[in-house]
């Protein structure tokens, strides 16, 4: 099955499946199960960090993604979940970064 063909098929399922969801619930939901996924995709890209300490230049390009998907995560969410400490040190460090730059 083509790539295209299957999310078109697997959003409407969801949509199916969400059909009767009070709207503000649904975007509840939904925004939920994007923020995890961004949670989920960061502490996967502080893992290649922690694999890969000597590439600087691709360690750089990481950092920037995982600094893009904590800006969609509260700061709740974050100490809220079971983390590492290697990994919510590297989180804090991006972000601490992040607001020496602002």
């Amino acid at each position: 099955m083509e790539d295209e063909l299957f999310y078109q098929l697997l959003n409407l399922c969801i949509c199916e499946l969400l059909y009767n969801v009070n709207q503000n619930d649904r975007l509840t939901l939904i925004k939920k199960i994007y923020e995890k996924e961004c949670l989920n995709n960061a502490i996967n890209l502080a893992y290649t960090i922690l694999k890969q300490k000597a590439d600087c230049t691709e360690t750089k390009l990481i950092r920037t993604q995982i600094k893009e998907l904590l800006q969609n995560l509260s700061y709740e969410e974050l100490i809220c979940c079971d983390i590492k400490e290697d990994i919510k040190c590297i989180f804090y460090d991006i972000l601490n970064y992040q607001e020496r730059n602002a």
